[in-house]
């Protein structure tokens, strides 16, 4: 089952997530999903929508979170500067090799994301390096993945 939304509305609610395969809103289409968080108390296990960038036998996931954020405005050094706060918009990419299995983080860091993709480590080394990627945009990520699922 999914769902689309026809009427551009900006919220969507679902009593049963787990009975929906994926629903599409605003032209991107989510996935309800298992994934590790981290506070704290330690990492835990959260339900969550994911928003497919990828869809191949390996999946890229793009998770969205909101941040409250503490900032000051007004006069830096008079006594009319007041404080506020603000919903920063924050996103992290995760990575998800089987159907079976909770997607995974995606770390920046090169070395750690090639333990990641490990079967296919020499070939995304050299494509890595010929195309340059720097992984300080999604863009990266996904030129990995998609190119790790022509190798798979």
């Amino acid at each position: 089952m999914c769902i689309r939304d026809r009427y551009n509305t900006d919220t969507l609610i679902f009593a049963k997530p787990l009975e929906l395969e994926y629903f599409e809103f605003l032209g991107k289409r989510f996935v309800y999903d298992v994934v590790v968080g981290k506070d704290f108390a330690g990492k835990y296990l959260i339900g969550t929508y994911l928003e497919v960038i990828v869809d191949g036998k390996c999946k890229l996931y793009r998770k969205y979170d909101k941040k409250l954020v503490a900032f000051t405005q007004g006069y830096k050094y008079a006594a009319a500067e007041t404080a506020a706060e603000t919903y920063q918009l924050q996103t992290s990419l995760y990575v998800k090799f089987n159907e079976n299995e909770a997607p995974f983080f995606l770390p920046k860091k090169r070395k750690i994301l090639l333990k990641l993709f490990a079967d296919q480590k020499y070939e995304l080394k050299k494509f890595i390096k010929q195309h340059r990627l720097k992984f300080t945009s999604d863009d990266d990520f996904i030129a990995l993945v998609n190119k790790y699922n022509s190798l798979i």
